[in-house]
């Protein structure tokens, strides 16, 4: 039996089929198939028989290419590799999910610029801030003082000089009440767990990713499983006598995929 494999199948297979054409039709002696079987050196051969020739997979095969496209797929968009396989429903479920998870995480970050402006909003009306070029660090610092002035004394006893405001001018602020710097500092903090949740449905998209990718895997190896995975393609040969054809080869060429 000889082997061939998937690429180059189309020519290999011409390739076979001209050397025992040559051989038959040319009136070539056996001796060069010398070890493939000896009944082949008994007799000049005259004739080759295609017994059958064709490209023979059940609809449900799973080749390792095709697996490995699943897998990519899964990867990538999940759900995708399911539907490449033939599963519908379990796809439909990873792209929901997917499809859940992206609406929450545009969502999530929509609503958390939204509060971002409100909070910088309220700030600039009740501390009289500012917002213009401050980064994060500053909008926290305004949250822990009533003014400035407070914030650096606390600074200054914790020896901590770095944290000090020296630009008393541009980054000023002095809460006009207790109350509106607490509603400040929860409308910051909502805001910061709307970012939160926002990276929570980035990990949802990977574990979506993970748990696709391993369904996947459970149905190549179930298909396995059942005999539904192809094989090699496969050449074999005989030689017989026919009553009429004569000496005789028939070849007999299959490939699954």
């Amino acid at each position: 039996m000889v082997k061939l494999r998937g690429k180059n199948l189309g020519f290999r297979k011409a390739v076979l089929y001209g050397c025992m054409l040559l051989m038959g039709w040319g009136g070539g002696t056996p001796e060069v198939w010398a070890g493939a079987s000896r009944s082949f050196s008994a007799y000049p051969l005259s004739r080759i028989q295609l017994l059958s020739l064709g490209r023979q997979h059940s609809p449900d095969a799973i080749g390792k290419g095709k697996g490995a496209r699943a897998v990519l797929l899964s990867l990538l968009i999940p759900g995708a590799g399911e539907w490449y396989l033939g599963h519908r429903k379990a796809a439909k479920i990873f792209l929901g999910a997917e499809l859940a998870l992206w609406a929450g995480y545009l969502g999530s970050l929509a609503y958390a610029d939204v509060l971002k402006k409100d909070y910088q909003t309220f700030a600039a009306l009740h501390a009289g801030v500012d917002p213009v070029g401050k980064n994060e660090q500053y909008w926290i610092d305004i949250g822990n003082a009533n003014n400035i002035y407070d914030f650096n004394e606390k600074r200054l006893v914790q020896r901590n000089l770095e944290a000090v405001y020296t630009n008393i001018g541009e980054f000023y602020w002095q809460w006009d009440s207790e109350s509106h710097r607490y509603r400040y500092v929860d409308l910051r903090l909502k805001q910061h767990s709307w970012r939160r949740t926002a990276t929570f449905m980035i990990g949802g998209m990977i574990l979506n990713r993970i748990l696709s990718t391993m369904d996947v895997v459970r149905i190549l190896r179930k298909g396995k499983r059942e005999g539904r995975v192809g094989g090699r393609a496969r050449v074999s040969s005989r030689y017989f006598w026919h009553p009429i054809r004569g000496e005789t080869i028939q070849v007999h060429l299959t490939w699954k995929f």
